[in-house]
Parts: structure tokens; C-alpha cells; sequence
């Protein structure tokens, strides 16, 4: 079944990078290869007990460096409160489909309250991100130690996504991503996805996080939309 979806529409032009997971993104494109490239994404999130809206800001400063602000507001029981995170990111390799990259980034302010998907639970985390396409399927995947203070468990983090491309062009992408994060409260959370690209700069895309504790039995699900807006250094 892998090698036919491989196959399938290998000579169809596709619109848009490499696939990239809506929660476990990485910090700038890691297909990306030119600098001046600019990216907001705008997410918003919400379970039963906590919403959260987030703004970011990724900006391809040079071809091997890339950076990202963003800034977030969350509501929990406690009230509304800030946070502001900052992040790098070094490409290494980009060899026909296959891509590695190295990130790092911390929270500069914390608002203290529920984490959400593919936030690191300690404020300073470094890794490796990998992605590769085989035909109109990509797989991506990511380890990260994480600093700063106690956590749940472990200071360390990894995700893997399998993203399948649909639609005229490869416009859309459907798939599942697998986050384990051993410092956070919920350690093991899946997240079904769907994204589809809008013209050539606008992709919106929704993701369903469900959390889970196995030792406790404690699990979550809430819903994530994100509206993802591209620009290179020749738009205007």
C-alpha cells in the first residue's frame, strides 16, 4: 500500500514546500533555501477548561539562518494572561527530497498556565528536525532535549508525522502526527490533521490534539485552527 501511494502522481506539479505538521511545525520552512522569506501563522486553540490564541512570526534572515517571534494569550481559570517565545533555526541538509535542520528556542515570558500542543513544557528546548517526500507522501520527525527547570518526567521530546497530499496540485494535505514530550503532563498526544493551500500564499488548516496520560488515565481532546500566510522577499 506504501509503494503505491509513493507512485501515485510522482509527475504532478505540486503548490507549496514540503508538508509540514500543523502542531509540530518547525521554527522556518525546512525546505526553505532563500532568504528574505516571510511567514504569520495565526492559531487558536480550545478544550473544555482553556482557550488560547497565539501570532508568529517566521522570518528567513539568511539561506542557513532563520528566526521566529510569537506571542500568545491563554484563559484558564485563573484569567487571561501572556506569553512571548523566540526561536532559531540552522538548515544542514537539503539533498533531492530528504531535509535536516537544527532549532533551539525558549519562552521568554510564561504565563503559567496549560500547555498547549507541541509547546515544550520547559522554557528551553534545542534538536534535529528531519522531513522527506516519497511521491505524495512526507514523513517528518523531530527530537529535542528541553532545560529550565522540573518536569514531569524526562527532558525530552519527539514527534513523527505521516502527511498524505490530496486535491489539484497536491494542494491539501491530510494525516496524523505522534508527539511524546517526557516532561509534560500529558506525555503522549495524536493529532488527526487536514490542511489545504488557498491560492499560493493563504493554507487554513484544523487539527483535533487528544492528550493522554497512560500511568494516570488523565486524557484531553480540543480543536486547533490555523490560518498560515507566505510571503517571499519579491512580494510586495
Amino acid at each position: 500500500m506504501f509503494a503505491l501511494l509513493v507512485l501515485a502522481d510522482t509527475a504532478a506539479e505540486r503548490a507549496g514546500n514540503i508538508p509540514e505538521p500543523i502542531v509540530a511545525e518547525t521554527v522556518t520552512d525546512i525546505d526553505g533555501t532563500t532568504g528574505g522569506e516571510v511567514e504569520f501563522d495565526l492559531t487558536g486553540y480550545a478544550t473544555s477548561h482553556v482557550q488560547s490564541a497565539s501570532l508568529e512570526v517566521e522570518w528567513r534572515v539568511f539561506s542557513r539562518l532563520g528566526v521566529e517571534l510569537e506571542a500568545g494569550l491563554g484563559d484558564e481559570s485563573s484569567g487571561w494572561d501572556g506569553d512571548l517565545r523566540l526561536g532559531a533555526s540552522v538548515p544542514l541538509v537539503h539533498y533531492r527530497g530528504f531535509h535536516l535542520m537544527l532549532e533551539g528556542g525558549a519562552r521568554v515570558l510564561d504565563r503559567g498556565t496549560e500547555q498547549e500542543p507541541g509547546e515544550f513544557a520547559l522554557p528551553y528546548f534545542a534538536g534535529a528536525r528531519v522531513g522527506e517526500r516519497f511521491g505524495i507522501v512526507t514523513l517528518r520527525a523531530g527530537l529535542d532535549a528541553e532545560l529550565g527547570g522540573g518536569g514531569a518526567r524526562v527532558p525530552l521530546a519527539g514527534d513523527l508525522a505521516v502527511l498524505v497530499e490530496y486535491g489539484p496540485h497536491r494542494r491539501g494535505f491530510a494525516g496524523v502526527e505522534g508527539l511524546v514530550d517526557g516532561a509534560a503532563a500529558l506525555p503522549v498526544t495524536i493529532i488527526p490533521e487536514i490542511t489545504y493551500l488557498f491560492g499560493t500564499r493563504l493554507r487554513l488548516g484544523v487539527a483535533v490534539p487528544i492528550g493522554d496520560d497512560p500511568s494516570s488515565g488523565s486524557t484531553s481532546v480540543g480543536i486547533l485552527l490555523r490560518a498560515t500566510l507566505e510571503l517571499e522577499d519579491d512580494d510586495d
